[in-house]
């Protein structure tokens, strides 16, 4: 990290900060009404980022983490997603050993990311009616805006810290934007289901 220009470590910490004001707002509202759902999502969600698919490139993988924290949000919420996310990132940090800056970083953006996410479904779906037309809009609007809002980013640090812009980076390409969102409607329709 020490040769990160200043664009770079500036851009780390504000969404280090975010996340972590993001995660004290809500870790005391986890609703424990149905532990049990929590450990096993948390443990599922765990086991898809410990366990990653190769992509095309070295620096590529997919996960299928998005499946989970679709459905998690979709079924109790942002502040039970949030938990979920924050647990399985810490095994994963665990288990993979990355850097502590770049584990920390994608943790922060999902949960800056699920906090917009959260911010569109209340826009569209504010009385949280769940078999309506606004529930199923408020669902595909608030994990597009997931899904653009972490490539965004992510895009972002890799142009700040390596300086490949989005086309080089491949971060916007169309299979990869496809597969994490589809990931996430996937997760958020079962809930539906």
């Amino acid at each position: 990290m020490k040769s990160f220009s200043f664009i770079t470590k500036l851009y780390l910490i504000l969404t280090y900060c975010a996340g972590s004001l993001i995660f004290a707002a809500h870790i005391g509202r986890v609703n424990l009404e149905n532990p049990l759902m929590l450990v096993v999502l948390c443990v599922i969600a765990s086991l898809t980022l410990i366990l990653k698919v190769e992509g095309s490139t070295n620096r590529s993988h997919y996960t299928f983490n998005f499946l989970v924290y679709g459905f998690t949000f979709a079924v109790f919420g942002i502040s039970e997603a949030i938990l979920v996310i924050v647990v399985s990132n810490i095994v994963e940090w665990i288990w993979n050993k990355p850097p502590w800056f770049i584990q920390l970083f994608n943790t922060s953006c999902y949960l800056v990311v699920m906090q917009a996410a959260s911010f569109v479904y209340e826009l569209i779906n504010p009385a949280h009616s769940p078999d309506t037309w606004q529930t199923a809009l408020a669902l595909i609007f608030s994990m597009a805006a997931f899904n653009l809002l972490n490539h965004l980013m992510v895009g972002l640090v890799i142009w700040f810290a390596r300086g490949e812009n989005f086309k080089k980076s491949g971060v916007f390409d169309f299979f990869p934007l496809m597969l994490d969102l589809s990931l996430l409607y996937f997760g958020a329709s079962l809930s539906i289901v």
